[in-house]
């Protein structure tokens, strides 16, 4: 009796292992190392002004508006509102010049301007962009 279960036992288990072998979810999916790579064509749809001498950094498209992080060396950077149809530059404020601006991001009601080199973030108030903190 005992060799008879052990011996349905093992069939068991190796119809329950050929399955698996042999199902979907245990065959191998295509190695993407392997696979060729897809090329990607970008489509231009909408050419916009854009001040030249902005060196852009952060962009967000938020509510109608561009906000808009510029950074520069020896000048001053910058947190801009921009008309996206335009590129008129809606409001703008510099800040000291030994910060050069880099990324942006908006949390809630207040956008955060991230600085190169310098590891000071600074906060602003969306509607107003008056500087409401900062990050070290």
């Amino acid at each position: 009796m005992k060799t008879l279960r052990s011996r349905i036992v093992v069939l068991l288990f190796g119809v329950v292992l050929f399955a698996l072998v042999l199902s979907p979810a245990g065959a191998q999916s295509e190695d993407p190392l392997t696979r060729p790579v897809q090329r990607l064509v970008p489509e231009v749809v909408s050419v916009r002004p854009h001040d030249p001498t902005a060196w852009t950094q952060g962009l967000i498209y938020y509510d109608g508006s561009l906000y808009e992080s510029t950074g520069a060396h020896g000048g001053p950077s910058t947190l801009r509102e921009v008309d996206p149809e335009t590129g008129e530059v809606l409001r703008s404020i510099e800040l000291p010049e030994e910060y050069f601006a880099e990324g942006l991001e908006r949390v809630d009601d207040q956008l955060i301007q991230l600085t190169w080199q310098s590891n000071v973030a600074f906060v602003y108030d969306l509607a107003t962009f008056e500087q409401v903190g900062t990050f070290d």
